[in-house]
């Protein structure tokens, strides 16, 4: 067997892995270990799979809706979750120094989030999204070190 039908089927193993985690994860009642391991799964996916791994930045939010875990006034939200999480993906795996990578994530994901909020008139807290990512980049790590 090739290095390379080796490599695609640990990339296929560990898409796989992180969509079960994003499938499931939306289910959690605590909304900051949810979005740490959401985000943490994100990062994973960004430095493993690269941007062919971006689909899996709409799994968490489309379980969210679907389900009706999100509330419905939250529906136009989506959308922005789901670019801030490609923003992170994009951040994450073209920025080579780790920890600057996911400071910028963080602020720009936030930053989304927030600017998306404001524009429908919500007033969730921008902290908590952004201590969702710094903890989930954290965790990630991790996983990440080699």
């Amino acid at each position: 067997m090739s290095y390379l039908v080796v490599l695609k089927k640990e990339k296929v193993v560990i898409f796989l892995a992180l969509l079960a985690v994003l499938l499931i994860v939306p289910f959690f009642p605590n909304r900051i270990i949810s979005g740490t391991i959401v985000n943490a799964s994100l990062f994973i996916a960004a430095r493993y799979l690269g941007l062919r791994g971006i689909i899996l930045s709409c799994v968490p939010s489309a379980i969210a809706v679907v389900s009706g875990l999100l509330p419905m006034y939250f529906a136009p939200l989506i959308p922005y979750i789901m670019i801030s999480n490609a923003v992170l993906m994009g951040i994450v795996r073209y920025i080579k120094n780790y920890w600057l990578g996911l400071s910028l994530a963080a602020i720009l994901k936030g930053s989304i989030i927030f600017i998306a909020l404001r524009l429908f008139g919500g007033e969730l807290a921008f902290l908590p999204f952004c201590y969702t990512i710094l903890f989930g980049g954290a965790i990630a790590y991790i996983f990440l070190r080699k």
